[in-house]
């Protein structure tokens, strides 16, 4: 990781107010946990791999709060690492903010015919661990964006051939209180009005749901509603901008 991923990485955090299923944030303010061994299995035994973040505090908002001693934490870590079998091989980066040291340490994944990666101490199986994530992405600092809604104008819209094309709209509703979703949303559908004030969208519905503009996500599909009847119902695009709009206003 460089220097500039590393604080890219740090923007991500603070704004998104979370840790992700492949970052981990430790304050670390005076040395590094003495217990890091579910963390080193759990991002060892993923495809992904996963990043520990040292020197940011969770409950100030991830703020920069530093470690105190760089290489003694580095020590630390790979001591712990060692603890594991197979041994993890991390890889730190580090960086100044304000006068206050960031430290990263990248854990590769192992290869599936090693895993799990456990903790000898504890053996193969009370050692080894997955990694589960039970925080909600924080909605705030959201923007709209343009450059996204650029693509979706010249690379989709404009490339739709009513001759043989169906525009389907389909997203979740998990962030529909955050007002910069809805402002994207809004955008996408005005779009698509100004291009073609005459075509339908549509939308994916089951059988029993007929909430107008409560379309189901294909992810969840099968998921969710695998007993049911789908169909390809017309979108109430109009019904859906007054709403955003209202939301907007509201």
């Amino acid at each position: 990781m460089t220097d500039t991923e590393l604080l890219s990485l740090i923007d991500v955090i603070q704004t998104s107010k979370a840790e992700f299923q492949t970052v981990e944030v430790k304050r670390a303010e005076k040395s590094a946990p003495d217990k890091l061994y579910d963390t080193l299995s759990s991002f060892s035994n993923q495809n992904s791999g996963g990043t520990i973040v040292f020197g940011l505090y969770e409950n100030e908002g991830f703020k920069v709060t530093g470690v105190s001693d760089v290489q003694a934490l580095q020590k630390k870590v790979m001591e712990q690492c060692n603890q594991m079998e197979p041994p993890v091989r991390a890889v730190f980066t580090s960086i100044e903010i304000d006068g206050k040291y960031v430290v990263s340490a990248e854990i590769p994944p192992i290869d599936i015919s090693e895993r799990p990666c456990f903790n000898k101490a504890k053996g193969r199986i009370k050692g080894s661990y997955i990694r589960v994530v039970r925080k909600r992405l924080s909605t705030r600092g959201l923007t709209i964006d343009e450059e996204n809604l650029q693509f979706i104008k010249t690379e989709i819209f404009e490339k739709y051939d009513s001759e043989k094309d169906i525009m389907i709209i389909a997203w979740g509703n998990s962030h529909e209180t955050s007002q910069a979703v809805n402002d994207a949303k809004k955008k996408v559908l005005e779009m698509w009005s100004e291009l073609y004030p005459s075509e339908k969208l549509y939308h994916f519905t089951v059988s029993g749901k007929d909430k107008e503009g409560d379309g189901i996500h294909p992810l969840y599909l099968g998921i969710r509603h695998g007993n049911s009847e789908w169909k390809l119902s017309p979108y109430p695009l109009k019904k859906v901008l007054k709403e955003l709009k209202a939301k907007k206003e509201g």
